[in-house]
């Protein structure tokens, strides 16, 4: 069987003090952590400015789901990081830093206006990729439910690929609950 796994990376694979910038206009207005930016609604004038979020800032480890990625990686069955930055290269580097060499690291931050259209993105991605390869087995881990909810109409789309879908979100809050207390 044809397998493929999808990570996302931000709060599935690593907790990061990384931070999207919010502008309004040219003026500064916050910066938001990956959790927070799920779920920002921008403001009429409001603009995400995500350069600063590309570079991976206190990494710590999510070690149940970075230890099924450590599991697949170097199987026949590829492991692909998507994610919503929109660099990969730096994916890339810290993840080997770690000593794991993915397949293929995805950043679609930079191809998205807002997380709505990540979710869609990332959807499509996977679609593609199913598309191209006749991949008969798709495993995704990601920690938000909206694109989740975005990618569970692969399985209408794609009766005959096993669609398995995990929602990874609380082992970042509970690190988060964790570090706070």
């Amino acid at each position: 069987m044809k397998k493929l796994r999808v990570f996302d990376f931000d709060d599935t694979l690593a907790l990061t003090d990384s931070a999207v910038r919010v502008f309004s206009g040219d003026t500064f207005v916050r910066n938001l952590t990956s959790h927070e930016y799920k779920s920002y609604k921008l403001q009429p004038g409001e603009r995400f400015d995500t350069g600063a979020f590309d570079k991976i800032v206190n990494p710590r480890v999510i070690k149940p789901t970075m230890a099924v990625l450590r599991k697949v990686v170097g199987k026949p069955s590829p492991a692909v990081i998507l994610t919503g930055r929109g660099e990969a290269q730096p994916v890339r580097e810290w993840l080997g830093s770690i000593g794991i060499r993915v397949d293929d690291v995805v950043a679609l931050g930079k191809t998205v206006a807002n997380t709505a259209a990540l979710a869609a993105a990332k959807r499509r991605w996977i679609a593609n990729a199913i598309k191209k390869s006749g991949w008969q087995y798709v495993e995704v881990f990601e920690d938000s439910r909206e694109n989740l909810d975005a990618m569970e109409s692969l399985k209408a789309e794609f009766p005959d690929v096993k669609s398995v879908l995990r929602y990874v979100g609380h082992y970042a809050e509970r690190m988060k609950e964790h570090r706070e207390t």
